[in-house]
Formats: structure tokens, C-alpha cells, sequence
């Protein structure tokens, strides 16, 4: 299915006294819904993987009639802060303020978000205090400490494969890191203690995707299904592959998963 390119304005808003970039899409149709979704990507080191993806759906979305915002997480990308000051506080931060900004625009009647991996407990904690139309959870981080053992595992796979080739090459070299990324024990120590059942929230409806090899999401589901009305759960046959290292270098093109999250935010599935 070819899509048509639409143009993102670039801008920067503002959260917790940082510049946060973001980009913009708006309708391409002259039906505009005043709806808008804000995706919420993954983690830095599976930002790459991702970004095809994640501007595919937007562009899509922008073709059915809907604003959308993509955005850099302070210390990530094009926001302001270093890449050393990244912690999941501001990440979940940064979701509510988007939806706060949008809300106050003045254009915009509803908004949705889509959340990437472990964006997903960071929004779920969002929208605890924002509320939101519907809130789409790929492939949802439910355990933040094996999640971090995973990434773990997959920087010592990545370096083991290195010292093949240059076997003098330091180990202490990556100390203080976590695939490319710099890692500190305050940020292990949020991983290691993210919630991932929330309270109560503010949604109207719920869409759980889960691709093959991904980790079973039923006491999620079970969970937000006793808290919300509508609560839909998607298994696809995509499988991203998010626990191979080597897998987090390409970009995915899981036409399934983009097809199941555009009908999830239009209400077609």
C-alpha cells in the first residue's frame, strides 16, 4: 500500500521548563476530525528500529483526517537536556505535557496516544491524570526489570561478538552504558521499579497489540478490562524481534501492525 508523504511542522513545547521537539502532522483531507494521536516511542536503543514505523502510522492517520505529534523525550533526539540526563520520570512527563498541549490548542477536540514498548506503562501512568480517548499499547513492557536484563543481555551478545574482531578492545570501555546509550543506576533503578498495572484511568477505551515472540499481555489486558468499558487485545503476525541486538540496527516494516493500529485508532477493528 503506497501512502502519500505529508508535511510535519517541527516545533518545540514546553515541559517541566525544557524544550521538547516535536513534529506536527496535520489533516491531508478536508475532513479534518479534530482528533489528534500522539505516538510515544521505545526506549532510545530501539528508537531506530522503530521510526519507520512510527512515521508511517502518522502519515496514514493524517490521510484519514487526524492531526498526530511525534516528539523527542527530553535528552533524546532534537530536545533540549544530554543523552546522560534521560530518566523515565520525565519520558512519562513529557506524555502528559503533549497531551496538555494539544488539548489547549484550541483545534483539537480529542486525543489518542500510541504507545511503543516502555513508552507503554509511562502512558499508562499519563493518562492516570490526562485523559485521553483511546490509548494503543504495542507490545507493552509488563516487567521493567527483566526488560533491563534483557537490554543487558543483549549488550554483552554485541560485545562479545565485538571482541571477536578487536579482541583488545577495553571492556570498561562501555561502563556507564546500555547499547550506545548512557546508562546510570538511577535509570536502572526506575526500570527495576516501573509499575507496570496502573491506577485507575482516564481513557475511554483500551487496544493491546502484541506481535509473535512478544511476552504474553493477558493480566494486562484482564487488568484494564475490569477498569475500562471497551478493552480490545490484538495478537499479529509481525514479529519485530525486539530482544535481538542485531534486529535493533534496521529499521522494521511490519505492514500488519500498521494496518491494526490505524483501524484501532478509527474505531475499525
Amino acid at each position: 500500500m503506497s501512502v502519500a508523504v505529508h508535511p510535519e511542522q517541527p516545533f518545540f513545547f514546553e515541559s517541566e521548563g525544557e524544550d521538547i521537539y516535536g513534529l506536527l502532522g496535520v489533516p491531508a483531507s478536508a475532513s479534518n476530525l479534530r482528533e489528534a494521536v500522539i505516538f510515544c516511542a521505545p526506549a532510545p536503543h530501539e528508537v531506530k528500529k522503530f521510526h519507520w514505523a512510527q512515521r508511517q502510522m502518522a502519515q496514514r492517520l493524517q490521510t484519514a483526517g487526524y492531526h498526530t505529534l511525534r516528539f523527542d523525550y527530553f535528552a533524546t533526539g532534537d530536545s533540549s537536556g544530554h543523552s546522560r540526563d534521560y530518566d523515565l520520570h520525565r519520558c512519562r512527563t513529557n506524555i502528559q505535557d503533549a497531551i496538555r498541549y494539544l488539548k489547549a490548542s484550541g483545534l483539537i477536540r480529542r486525543v489518542s496516544v500510541v504507545a511503543t514498548r516502555l513508552a507503554c506503562p509511562l502512558a499508562l501512568q499519563a493518562v492516570a491524570e490526562e485523559r485521553v480517548r483511546k490509548l494503543i499499547l504495542i507490545d507493552p513492557v509488563l516487567d521493567g526489570a527483566a526488560y533491563l536484563k534483557e537490554a543487558q543481555s543483549m549488550q554483552e551478545a554485541m560485545l562479545d561478538e565485538h571482541l571477536r574482531v578487536a579482541p583488545n578492545y577495553p571492556r570498561t570501555a562501555v561502563q556507564g552504558q546500555l547499547l550506545g546509550f548512557p546508562h546510570h543506576a538511577f535509570l536502572s533503578w526506575q526500570h527495576q521499579t516501573l509499575r507496570t498495572l496502573p491506577s485507575p484511568i482516564k481513557a475511554k477505551a483500551v487496544t493491546i497489540i502484541t506481535s509473535q515472540g512478544a511476552p504474553d499481555a493477558s493480566p494486562l489486558f484482564k487488568h484494564l478490562s475490569q477498569e475500562l468499558e471497551e478493552t480490545h487485545t490484538v495478537r499479529i503476525s509481525d514479529n519485530l524481534r525486539w530482544g535481538c541486538a542485531r534486529s535493533l540496527q534496521f529499521q522494521d516494516f511490519p505492514n500488519q501492525l500498521l494496518r491494526v493500529v490505524v483501524d484501532s485508532v478509527r474505531g475499525a477493528l
